[in-house]
């Protein structure tokens, strides 16, 4: 080594205290990018699909006549019929959550609500007469993953209730 040149000594504490820094915010930013799991889509599905239930029901007290909303399961698509508007749920990066599975008393996979607010089941639009929900489990519909679901929709037969 000649006069007046260093040894090369490594980081100092400033440059790996920067780098540790850095690779922290870059970790951070990752986490915050998406830090939901599939149940945690499914709650906010459920959510969305509660509010969506009861605006249908509503609409119908509103109107004085049924109105209904159909469902595709194993598809993140349902419709509010009388608006042939079709929503749907949120979805992660894998396309989850869906409408595992609806159960309407063995009338398909489209619920009305009478003018009363209550639950009402038919083959026909419009209902010239209908069933309600089953009695003690009501009407269901399941939120999740196409195998699995996550979180149950209930329908209380009667009061129309949705939780």
């Amino acid at each position: 080594m000649g006069c007046g040149q260093r040894q090369p000594k490594g980081f100092t504490a400033i440059e790996l205290i920067i780098v540790i820094l850095v690779l922290g915010v870059l970790t951070a930013s990752i986490m915050i990018k998406n830090p939901f799991t599939v149940s945690d889509y499914s709650s906010i599905a459920a959510d969305q699909l509660i509010a969506d239930i009861q605006y249908v029901q509503m609409k119908a007290m509103g109107a004085g006549s049924a109105r209904a909303i159909s469902f595709a399961p194993g598809s993140r698509e349902y419709t509010i019929q009388e608006e042939a508007e079709t929503r749907k749920l949120p979805q992660d990066n894998s396309g989850n959550p869906v409408v595992t599975t609806t159960n309407f008393g063995g009338y398909g996979h489209r619920l009305f609500f009478n003018s009363l607010g209550e639950p009402c089941l038919s083959t026909t639009s419009p209902p010239s007469s209908c069933t309600g929900c089953p009695s003690g489990t009501g009407c269901t519909v399941s939120i999740g993953t196409s195998s699995l679901a996550h979180r149950v929709i209930t329908i209380y037969p009667e009061t129309g209730e949705v939780r």
